[in-house]
């Protein structure tokens, strides 16, 4: 795992065990872990710390520092094992999760008296994540915010790709919308089956429109195509529809992904659940996602 030097209990002078009680799910030999298992497979588990988190502040302010529980990982496999990323940062709210132990979010909301948003905002090869921020005055009559009252899970109203929909959305199973679940900590897009099966026939037709060469992935789920990057304009755009009216576009740079040079695949894979949608980083890249937690509503700005 090269992702970067570990955190070391041993250096930290301020550092503290998370004691089981209220909030804590396994408990072993008192301390209070954990076990997380990742929609494309991966698994982690380990124990609760509390320490310092130091944060930058704004252009010229100093950075803030708040108290916060997080996890030490004494297992990790999958992406998590093989990926360069050292760790991943949970922003759920607490009242969420079942626990009193605040997450980093809550811990400099209070802390810090900021406003209860975050944004993230994602490129191709960088991003931006703000904590505490708030949108302009204009925000709350004008952008198009989306209902979120429950752990960052939207309602899915229609998926569409070209202007067709590759529906239905709603689960004749559970009576319910399809919940289209935020995720940045999963790279991909995951869908129930039936979605899933005409996402891949649409993005296959388009390929082959395109007479480009049909290339085996890495894997038995990987579709894959043989072409320059400027040929991924060949491939009609996706969009999502949430209640309100509201609609995000995501381009085909967007659900495609580079797997080797000039061979680019469908990021898009089926879910374990027959109702649930994972919007996972690389579908939510060239957006600002805007979450404001006070309201319980999200807002997606092209970038």
């Amino acid at each position: 795992h090269g992702g970067g030097q570990r955190f070391s209990v041993e250096r930290s002078s301020s550092v503290h065990d998370v004691p089981c009680g209220a909030g804590c799910h396994i408990c072993n030999r008192g301390k209070c872990e954990y076990s997380v298992s990742f929609t494309e497979g991966s698994n982690v588990r380990g124990y609760q710390l509390r320490d310092l988190f130091w944060l930058g502040g704004a252009a010229g302010s100093q950075p803030i520092g708040v108290q916060a529980s997080f996890g030490c990982q004494t297992y990790e496999s999958g992406l998590f094992y093989t990926q360069k990323a050292s760790g991943i940062l949970g922003l759920r709210r607490s009242s969420d999760m079942g626990t009193r132990m605040p997450g980093v979010m809550d811990a400099v909301r209070d802390a810090a008296g900021l406003p209860d948003y975050f944004s993230i905002c994602l490129a191709d090869e960088h991003g931006a994540m703000v904590l505490g921020g708030h949108p302009p005055a204009h925000a709350s009559r004008e952008w198009p915010w989306i209902e979120n009252k429950e752990n960052y899970a939207l309602q899915l109203d229609d998926l569409r790709m070209g202007g067709v929909s590759m529906g239905p959305t709603f689960s004749r199973i559970t009576h319910t919308y399809y919940r289209a679940i935020i995720e940045t900590g999963t790279t991909f897009m995951y869908l129930p089956s039936a979605a899933y099966t005409k996402v891949v026939a649409r993005f296959q037709a388009d390929g082959n429109e395109g007479a480009l060469p049909k290339v085996r992935g890495d894997y038995h789920d990987d579709f894959c195509f043989a072409m320059e990057s400027s040929q991924r304009n060949l491939f009609c755009d996706m969009s999502l529809h949430f209640p309100g009216n509201v609609t995000v576009r995501v381009q085909a740079t967007q659900y495609m992904y580079q797997l080797h040079p000039s061979l680019y695949c469908l990021g898009v894979f089926k879910a374990s659940s027959s109702s649930k949608v994972t919007l996972g980083a690389s579908v939510l890249r060239h957006h600002e996602v805007v979450f404001d937690r006070e309201l319980g509503r999200v807002a997606f700005m092209p970038r």
